[in-house]
């Protein structure tokens, strides 16, 4: 089966993105390098790095946002969870001189059952991957990832869409999904940002996938 022909077959493929496993692993583990490296780049600026911050990202696929996060002099330590051998595999070896270093550690996981980290953090991430967590655990889970922030620590979810569909406004319901999702979590000041299309038309014509951010603080107060 082709590349093409795994992405016509919603199903294969997306099953393939959700836990990335065997030949067809590595090669929609290419398809996702290609298509999400505008995403990881606008989510790491949108985060705002501050020196010393520790941050975790859940579902690294192949560690390419990990090593550009961990690329950053003033990062204190990155840490990221992948439910997928292969993906946990592939991430090591290219982040092999940060996790020697002690700057990098990756960890198989899956977001529903997280494991105790030892230590807290001033920023999660979650790149392209919420959208397969199961919809009846979404609030469980993201209580679950709140509990691992510091007070005042803060968590992403990015993801991306056709920027048709959400110029015609099909995709705000989801956002204001997951806003709720969040406010129910207990996570305060909860936002939404929309990547800045310059030439909407161009955009649409070219069928140009947008970026989409739901971010929430940790209150800065004890964690029920």
């Amino acid at each position: 089966m082709t590349l093409s022909r795994l992405i016509d077959n919603q199903n294969d493929f997306s099953g393939h993105l959700a836990h990335p496993d065997g030949f067809y692993g590595q090669v929609v583990s290419r398809y996702a390098d290609m298509t999400f490296e505008t995403v990881n780049q606008w989510t790491i600026d949108l985060m705002v790095l501050q020196p010393g911050d520790s941050v975790l990202e859940i579902g690294f696929g192949s560690g390419r946002a990990i090593q550009a996060m961990a690329a950053i002099p003033s990062i204190g330590s990155v840490v990221g969870i992948d439910n997928s051998a292969l993906m946990v595999q592939q991430a090591a070896t290219l982040n092999e001189q940060a996790i020697a270093a002690g700057k990098v550690r990756l960890l198989e996981a899956d977001v529903r059952q997280l494991p105790d980290f030892g230590q807290k953090f001033d920023k999660i991430a979650a790149m392209n991957t919420s959208m397969y967590w199961p919809a009846g655990q979404m609030e469980s889970i993201l209580a679950a990832l709140r509990s691992r922030l510091k007070p005042g620590g803060s968590l992403f979810i990015t993801f991306q869409r056709l920027f048709e569909r959400y110029e015609r406004g099909e995709q705000t319901p989801e956002i204001m999904g997951y806003a709720k999702a969040m406010q129910k979590a207990g996570y305060v000041s909860v936002d939404g940002t929309v990547q800045t299309i310059t030439d909407k038309r161009a955009a649409i014509a070219e069928g140009r996938f947008i970026c989409i951010a739901v971010h929430g603080v940790n209150p800065a107060f004890a964690l029920s």
